[in-house]
């Protein structure tokens, strides 16, 4: 009887819709489920779901069906709740358990359509179908429809699965509930476009320039209460999804901070002004890149020929002061004399091979340029990568110093200078260390409220009615998903996936769940976020380079040698590495020191293969936030303080490259340095930033390529802490 009573509302259903939509004459009436298996997304973004058209589509499906059990799972960051229900008369019970869930977490799909283990005849799974973690993959023999009411959505994945399983996409944010009950009751050939039309209807677009006119590379554009935002390109174009009425909050560095309230008129270009305290230290105008010429080992190269990064110093950028060459070069961050011999200090030599040096293109001893006058000096250019050397052979291994002069017949000399006579870098401070300082920040009202709780569901109760008012404060997620692991470490992960579902096109906001991911140890989870950052901003350096690292830490080798390698030899278009070349390469040589077995080595050369590689500390500072000011000062064990100055106002082409080549990551080497206790101290310089907070993710690796190597990642939130502190200590 249920099936005859089926029947005919089928055909009643079926002959209207045919008067209006004309499909072609013969299709198939689906067979009748006796058992649905139902999956109901409880992700954060689902909860403005439209519930209402939802339960609509689930009454009018179900109610026709008579006897039908329908097992439920609900599922965000993890599968975390099951229920089944025998329908007979409506389910009211159904559609109460679904309507009383909370929301909380970013979506994973893992293995939730891998198995038919309750045996159902078709699933129905209630998504938007976006993820940054496992992605929704069907294993199953039983038709899969997907029913999404969101316009946000991953429409074409979810057609994909659905067609593949012989469901069907019901894109509720499209289509009629009696369409998609047509498709859930009959073999529907699925004509429902996919397209970009509605977001391309909604799309802002123009140029940011200077008040000179010039296009401003790398100015953040962001949609102001909100995650959503875009950097410019080289020639300031930007594009971003938005609605009249919104705000853009544009910024960059060395500019003032604009609003611009937007109108129905899409293209829309923004002048910003220059921030007039810091006129005399930021270049705005863009470089000219077409035009910068630079001095190789094969002579006079523009910047777009070459694979690789040069340093360069001009005869304008000598100091008086500097009375020979040697003090030139000494001078130089990254350069430093050993046992009577000059060094690039993270050289890719891996014997510690001294740097090779050519004067007026005749290779000299380095103890010469004691007696080179300063003065006549013209150029000096710093080849340090592999590529940059690789005319000199086995004998540029440690990097090569050119070096031109205005008269190439007679060589003046100058007077020698008894550098032990420097002095002023002794350090006499007494600073509190990171965790005397933690100590003494209080905890949140949210976080104090949460631990009177007696119970772990008690909490929940807690975290939800809080959640209602913090659902896009990043804070929250980071100070309240500590507390939720002595209760439950899987409901901690959800709480931080937070930042995922409220920011998943945000880099920014990502990089703060990665390094969160990696402090945990959840290198698989972390691996996600770094694929998406990759796919985010393609244009970064860094956002390879964080990838084949999180790859070796995921145990897939070969993935993150192919990485490595594209990036030594700077094969990937569009993206310069050389900046982060002695990174790279340190990195490199460690995988393949470890996994040599396990990756395709061939073609690469001596000097990476070597298994002698070892550093005895090596220190990894990175951060989230582009520009960040701040200043890190390493000290010896005879109390000597060298500081890395990492603000607009000392080191402004150091932040306007990161801006533009997509590098945001300092690394420090203690390499046979003096034997003691070393100190690693920090202090922020920049202003509290409301939107995103500024993290620091820290790794100390000691006995770095060795069987004895350990390794410890730290974060702290840098933007809290406006005195300099001590961040770490260690012995060499």
């Amino acid at each position: 009887m249920k099936q005859y009573l089926l029947f005919i509302f089928l055909c009643v259903t079926f002959w209207g819709f045919a008067q209006n939509n004309e499909p072609s004459k013969e299709i198939d009436p689906r067979p009748i489920p006796n058992k649905i298996f139902l999956l109901w997304d409880t992700s954060l973004p689902l909860k403005n779901r439209n519930i209402k058209q939802e339960f609509e589509l689930l009454r009018g499906y179900i109610s026709k069906l008579g006897a039908i059990q329908v097992s439920v799972s609900k599922f965000s960051a993890t599968l975390y709740d099951s229920k089944a229900f025998d329908c007979t008369q409506g389910c009211p019970e159904l559609y109460t358990y679904l309507k009383n869930s909370e929301y909380n977490g970013a979506s994973n799909y893992s293995e939730l359509l891998q198995k038919n283990k309750i045996r159902a005849d078709i699933t129905l799974i209630f998504t938007n179908g976006i993820s940054l973690f496992e992605p929704l993959d069907s294993q199953l023999n039983i038709p899969v429809f997907a029913i999404n009411s969101k316009r946000e959505a991953e429409h074409v994945y979810l057609k994909e699965i659905s067609n593949a399983t012989k469901g069907s996409y019901l894109n509720l944010a499209k289509e009629t509930v009696e369409t998609a009950l047509l498709k859930l009751n009959f073999f529907v050939k699925d004509k429902l476009s996919i397209s970009a039309t509605d977001v391309a209807d909604n799309l802002y677009y123009g140029v940011v320039y200077s008040e000179d006119k010039t296009p401003i590379q790398g100015a953040v554009v962001r949609i102001k209460n909100s995650f959503k935002e875009v950097q410019t390109e080289s020639n300031g174009r930007y594009k971003i999804a938005a609605n009249a009425g919104d705000v853009l909050e544009i910024s960059a560095l060395g500019m003032y901070t604009k609003d611009t309230l937007l109108s129905k008129t899409k293209k829309t270009h923004i002048p910003l002004k220059t921030d007039g305290e810091l006129l005399d230290e930021i270049l705005v105008q863009q470089k000219k890149k077409s035009k910068e010429v630079r001095k190789t080992a094969f002579g006079d190269k523009s910047k777009e020929e070459l694979g690789y990064h040069t340093d360069e110093i001009t005869k304008d950028q000598i100091s008086l002061a500097d009375i020979n060459a040697y003090e030139v070069l000494l001078r130089q961050p990254g350069i430093q004399l050993y046992q009577g011999a000059l060094y690039f200090t993270k050289a890719i030599s891996i014997n510690r091979t001294p740097i090779l040096v050519y004067l007026d293109g005749v290779p000299v001893a380095s103890n010469i340029l004691q007696s080179l006058d300063a003065r006549i000096i013209e150029n000096i250019t710093q080849l340090k990568t592999l590529a940059s050397t690789v005319r000199y052979g086995s004998a540029g291994v440690g990097g090569v110093v050119l070096i031109t002069t205005s008269n190439t017949k007679e060589i003046e000399f100058a007077s020698k200078v008894d550098r032990a006579l420097v002095k002023g870098n002794e350090y006499t401070e007494t600073l509190p260390t990171l965790e005397v300082v933690l100590a003494t920040i209080p905890k949140s009202n949210y976080v104090l409220a949460l631990e009177k709780s007696a119970s772990f569901e008690q909490a929940k109760q807690l975290y939800y009615k809080q959640l209602k008012y913090e659902r896009n404060n990043i804070d929250y997620y980071l100070e309240v998903a500590p507390y939720f692991e002595k209760w439950d470490p899987s409901f901690s992960n959800a709480v931080l996936s937070n930042i995922a579902a409220i920011a998943p096109r945000n880099a920014k906001a990502l990089k703060i769940l990665a390094y969160a991911y990696e402090e945990k140890g959840a290198f698989e989870k972390a691996k996600y976020i770094y694929e998406q950052l990759v796919n985010l901003r393609p244009q970064d350096a860094q956002s390879y380079r964080d990838l084949a690292l999180v790859y070796t830490l995921t145990n897939e080798y070969e993935l993150a040698a192919t990485l490595y390698r594209q990036m030594v030899y700077n094969t990937i278009p569009q993206v310069d590495f050389a900046p982060i070349q002695e990174i790279i390469i340190n990195e490199f040589r460690h995988l393949i020191k470890n996994h040599k077995s396990q990756i395709n080595y061939k073609g690469l050369p001596n000097e990476l293969l070597s298994l002698e590689f070892k550093k005895d500390i090596r220190v990894v500072l990175e951060w989230n936030l582009p520009a960040a000011e701040f200043e890190v000062q390493t000290v010896s064990p005879a109390e000597k303080f060298f500081s890395f100055s990492h603000t607009a106002f000392n080191n402004k082409e150091l932040l306007q490259s990161e801006i533009d080549e997509g590098f945001h990551i300092k690394e420090f080497i203690i390499d046979d340095g003096e034997k003691g206790k070393w100190l690693l101290n920090i202090r922020y310089n920049g202003q509290n930033n409301a939107n995103i907070p500024l993290i620091l993710k820290y790794t100390l690796y000691k006995n770095y390529g060795k069987s004895n190597e350990t390794s410890e990642v730290k974060t702290i939130r840098l933007d809290q802490y406006q005195d300099k502190l001590t961040l770490d200590s260690f012995v060499n």
